[in-house]
């Protein structure tokens, strides 16, 4: 595909890597996973509510930078309108009749990691980027699993009091944003390599 002499396929794929549109959303989606294994969605739910909202509106914050930066592309709003999205759609989860439905901590949890997952699917969607739906897709089941097999696990305060006491799926859940996160540096690299 070219308009005039100019490889459009490759110049916006010269553009996407200047954003770093796909290493990113990889990397701090990848880190709020891994709090969010790490931290055990403990007793304060409020907190846990907020950080995946922030972390899309971190996302959109960097595109800006990095726009004004290197001056390629425009800003992604895109991530507000996850940020938007993410933050009602888990604060509607506490909301009656939800609240009727899901009865435990875990489903609730779940929940909320499936809504990170779709918010990462509309990305990858608004970007055509097939990583990032399979990123999505993976956050996504990993809330399944965790509204499946969350009940089913016992855990105690916390890791920091004993480790054997981390429940298995929120280790799962950590090793799911672990692996995000080592996938996301892995093309920030190509990335670089590609601008």
């Amino acid at each position: 595909m070219s308009e005039a002499g100019v490889d459009v396929r490759s110049l916006r794929s010269r553009v996407r890597a200047a954003q770093h549109s796909r290493s990113l959303p990889l990397i701090v989606i990848g880190i709020l996973l891994v709090n969010y294994g790490v931290g055990q969605f403990d007793r304060s739910p409020v907190r846990w509510q907020y950080g995946a909202p922030l972390a899309f509106i971190l996302l959109w914050v960097l595109a800006n930078t990095i726009e004004g930066r290197v001056g390629v592309g425009r800003g992604r709003a895109d991530y507000l309108v996850a940020a938007g999205f993410v933050f009602t759609a888990t604060s509607l989860v506490t909301l009656r009749p939800f609240t009727d439905w899901l009865n435990t901590g875990t489903e609730v949890t779940g929940v909320w990691i499936i809504i990170i997952g779709v918010a990462l699917l509309g990305l990858a969607a608004a970007g055509s980027d097939l990583v990032l739906a399979v990123a999505g897709s993976v956050v996504a089941a990993d809330g399944i699993q965790t509204i499946a097999y969350g009940s089913h696990d016992s855990y105690g305060p916390g890791i920091f009091n004993n480790p054997a006491t981390q429940a298995t799926h929120f280790a799962i859940t950590g090793w799911v944003g672990a692996a995000l996160v080592v996938a996301g540096l892995l093309y920030y690299r190509v990335e670089r390599r590609a601008i």
